[in-house]
């Protein structure tokens, strides 16, 4: 896929700490696309909060 080459590039190109951050976001935006609009890291969060 090339959601896969784009994260891998991002990777190789920033820290370890940023990369996480940005792992994170892509995973809720493939979600978003997939047709989730409830990524269920969010949910956590929001659960968490509560």
């Amino acid at each position: 896929m090339l959601i896969v080459g784009w994260l891998l590039t991002l990777l190789g190109l920033i820290q370890k700490e940023t990369a996480l951050q940005i792992v994170g976001m892509s995973i809720m935006l493939t979600a978003i696309w997939m047709g989730d609009t409830t990524p269920p890291n969010t949910d956590i969060q929001q659960r968490e909060q509560q």
